[in-house]
């Protein structure tokens, strides 16, 4: 039976999201009325009865007290299953990539709600895309091995093996890696299209791959469990497909050139050890990235991947340097 025949109660948002044969804008308006109704049926299993705020029209707040609002029910769980399963999809296959930007793009074209849902004691929404960025967080913290079904431990030891990819004859355990390593390649290179359309901002994420990979010297303990060449192959990603936007980014995330930053927020801007700027973007910070790029392009002994993906950072935010030259000069005309 296809999606298109299921009764709307029956589907979960990963079904939707999994189901090609709905048009965009279809899955979008299906997954809107689905989350509706998961709201309104946790909010019914909470008082026992449709409570105020939840009587069908999509656009209530079910938080309870306006004096003391409290989450919605069942909007987090909601929230949580459609973003996983959208992340999941753009680490699979790249060819995913454009269908779920389409996706992303149709759902904040949507409509507002008349009075904001609650997540975290915070106005949340669909067309936010309220949780996105927190699931995203998550699986940027470093590749995930499977193995048997199972999340593998990664060790130092073991760290290399993500660095490049290997045979497909290759023992199970090495070709978990590989494979790994590839949907953290991908999952950085969606989350960069994201920022590039517009659709969710991702400075930070990208600024901290870009220092991740940039900012320490290749000896560096940041290296011991995701080694540098993964590192600088995914903030390669970066530069090629967000490379505008982080070029064009000024954003200050921490005290250090940004004097109104709050006292208990730390700083999720600072830099590595070879940066020593304000907490955030900087055209000095941009030379230095395209600079270290350029160094490991030519780097004796480093992977074959992270040389190439180097040359094509390069590539790219020197053309990205280019345009921006030309206009100028286009406005000063």
């Amino acid at each position: 039976m296809s999606l298109s025949d299921k009764r709307l109660k029956d589907t979960s948002p990963q079904e939707l999201v999994r189901d090609l044969s709905l048009s965009v804008i279809g899955t979008a308006a299906r997954l809107r009325e689905l989350c509706v109704l998961r709201v309104k049926e946790a909010s019914k299993g909470i008082t026992g009865a449709e409570s105020k705020g939840t009587t069908g029209e999509a656009t209530e707040d079910t938080a309870g007290d306006s004096d003391t609002p409290t989450d919605t029910p069942g909007l987090e769980n909601f929230l949580t299953s459609l973003w996983s399963e959208v992340l999941a999809m753009a680490q699979e296959d790249e060819a995913y990539h454009a269908r779920l930007l389409e996706l992303l793009a149709e759902l904040k074209a949507q409509s507002n709600e008349s009075t904001p849902w609650r997540v975290w004691g915070s106005p949340a929404a669909l067309n936010e895309l309220s949780l996105f960025g927190t699931q995203a967080r998550d699986l940027l913290n470093a590749p995930k091995v499977i193995l048997d079904g199972k999340p593998a431990r990664i060790t130092p030891a073991d760290a290399p093996l993500l660095a490049c990819d290997h045979a497909a004859a290759s023992a199970p355990r090495t070709r978990a890696f590989t494979a790994a390593r590839w949907r953290w390649l991908l999952l950085h290179r969606f989350l960069a299209c994201t920022w590039a359309a517009g659709l969710w901002p991702c400075a930070d994420f990208a600024l901290w791959t870009m220092r991740d990979a940039l900012e320490y010297p290749a000896g560096h303990a940041t290296y011991n469990k995701t080694p540098r060449a993964l590192c600088v192959e995914a903030a390669a990603e970066w530069a090629v497909y967000a490379g505008a936007a982080m070029h064009g980014c000024r954003e200050v995330m921490g005290p250090n050139g940004n004097a109104g930053w709050p006292g208990n927020a730390g700083s999720p801007g600072r830099g590595g050890e070879r940066w020593k700027g304000v907490d955030g973007y900087d055209a000095g910070r941009w030379r230095l990235w395209k600079e270290t790029f350029g160094a490991i392009a030519m780097e004796e002994g480093e992977r074959d991947g992270a040389r190439k993906a180097a040359r094509e950072a390069v590539a790219a935010m020197e053309m990205i340097e280019a345009g921006a030259t030309e206009k100028v000069e286009a406005g000063s005309a």
